[in-house]
């Protein structure tokens, strides 16, 4: 929504994920989805996802009940602005709770404030195991079996990897 050309999802999550409201897992891969052809496959623009966004519900402000990403991706490729969609759902008997709070969103994903950083260097070296079990362990509560695991299994594709050079 903000622009970003490739966003990668479900990254660090590995396994299996259960569906809201039912019995079913599925499987979790990472899954890269790309802007431009999302844009394309949808006949939309960047200012159309942002009003899909605003719609269904993102970080900034909840959605409108009843309307989800089809539902959204219907009524945007109806209208050409925010001030044509706030009329829409006025229309359709709808609309947002504070319509100011919604153009301060919208502005957000629209331009978004950047803040120019230095770039530092980054150096690899060894990972401390005991600094990094009790930070996600003792700090953040994750679980220090699956840490481990994580660990192990680090340190066995590192070996994999470093016959690659």
């Amino acid at each position: 929504v903000f622009g970003a050309p490739r966003l990668v999802r479900n990254l660090a999550i590995t396994g299996k994920r259960k569906l809201p409201r039912k019995n079913i897992f599925i499987d979790v891969e990472p899954e890269e989805i790309l802007l431009q052809e999302t844009l394309l496959q949808n006949s939309i623009d960047q200012e159309k996802l942002i009003m899909i966004a605003l719609l269904i519900g993102n970080d900034y402000v909840d959605g409108i009940k009843g309307i989800g990403p089809k539902t959204a991706l219907k009524i945007v490729s109806k209208i050409n602005s925010l001030d044509e969609l706030f009329n829409f759902l006025r229309i359709k008997g709808k609309g947002f709770e504070n319509e100011e709070e919604v153009r301060q969103a919208y502005m957000i994903f629209k331009e978004p404030e950047i803040e120019e950083i230095e770039k530092e260097e980054i150096f690899w070296k060894e990972v401390d195991e005991e600094k990094l079990l009790k930070f996600m362990c003792e700090e953040h509560d994750f679980s220090e079996e699956r840490v481990k695991n994580a660990l192990k299994e680090y340190k066995q594709n590192k070996k994999k990897q470093a016959t690659l050079f």
